[in-house]
């Protein structure tokens, strides 16, 4: 198929866009988009055929659509190409959620096209690569400057969509503030944080709480001890979604740091001075 430009409306998205081109029925075959993964620049579909005439036939298959958002002369803003796998398309970075949903098939070139797709999907996971998801713990190699003139290095992802960048938002560890990090999400490295408080941690320490948007709670341990122009990073010490018990846990830290405090104090005031 070659590219075809068209107009489409901001409030729709590409993927009822599709839904809306793609879905069809008559008395001897429904055709039914059933999942749309959106990229920058191309879009993986599952598509489902049934076929009615006898026994009722049903197979799915791999769209895979090239897209690009422009501005023409005419008022079109969406451009798009769309092929489906027994073309053998050159795009072959299907997400595995697609991959999973197509049923067997015969034809030499689909199965050319999945063997590479799924050849894709094994090198990511064996490279150990995981997307992005709320409540990961993520920080820029360097601190970043921000509209409102403020610096910030490390953040809580708040929501994200794996497979594009429109949707990656997170919290600031620093001030709590939710930041847009749609166009630096690629940069930001993930860190793995212990799930409890060491014995061994400094006080005085610090509960910090971020809401996620389905109603789950990250709870952070951060030690106030350093300098404040020590890394963030430095200072994170646990993760826990129990905060009952991460509050316990910073109590017992916080009270032992307050008497080894007084217990220094006394002993500095019983010092004799010269």
């Amino acid at each position: 198929m070659s590219w075809l430009s068209t107009h489409k409306p901001h409030s729709k998205s590409v993927r009822d866009y599709f839904r809306q081109l793609l879905d069809y029925e008559d008395s001897h075959t429904r055709i039914r988009l059933l999942d749309c993964v959106v990229g920058c620049r191309a879009a993986y579909l599952a598509v489902e055929t049934v076929e009615k005439i006898g026994t009722p036939v049903r197979q799915v298959m791999a769209g895979v659509c090239a897209i690009e958002h422009i501005r023409d002369p005419k008022g079109n803003n969406f451009r798009y190409n769309l092929m489906d796998e027994t073309m053998n398309p050159g795009l072959y970075k299907a997400p595995r959620r697609i991959l999973e949903q197509l049923t067997p098939t015969t034809d030499p070139e689909s199965m050319k096209w999945r063997e590479r797709a799924w050849a894709w999907v094994g090198e990511r996971e064996r490279a150990g690569y995981r997307p992005l998801q709320p409540g990961d713990v993520v920080e820029s190699p360097r601190p970043l400057d921000f509209s409102d003139g403020r610096r910030r290095s490390l953040f809580v992802i708040s929501s994200n969509d794996p497979y594009t960048w429109r949707r990656t938002r997170g919290y600031s560890v620093e001030d709590g503030q939710e930041v847009d990090l749609r166009y630096i999400h690629r940069a930001l490295a993930r860190i793995d944080l212990e799930p409890q408080l060491r014995p061994e941690a400094e006080g005085p320490v610090a509960v910090r709480s971020f809401m996620l948007p389905e109603g789950e709670e990250v709870h952070l341990a951060v030690s106030m001890a350093r300098p404040a122009a020590a890394p963030v990073r430095s200072r994170l010490l646990a993760k826990s979604e129990d905060l009952e018990r991460l509050t316990e846990q910073v109590d017992r830290i916080n009270r032992a740091y307050q008497e080894r405090q007084y217990s220094q104090w006394q002993q500095n005031a019983m010092e004799p001075t010269l």
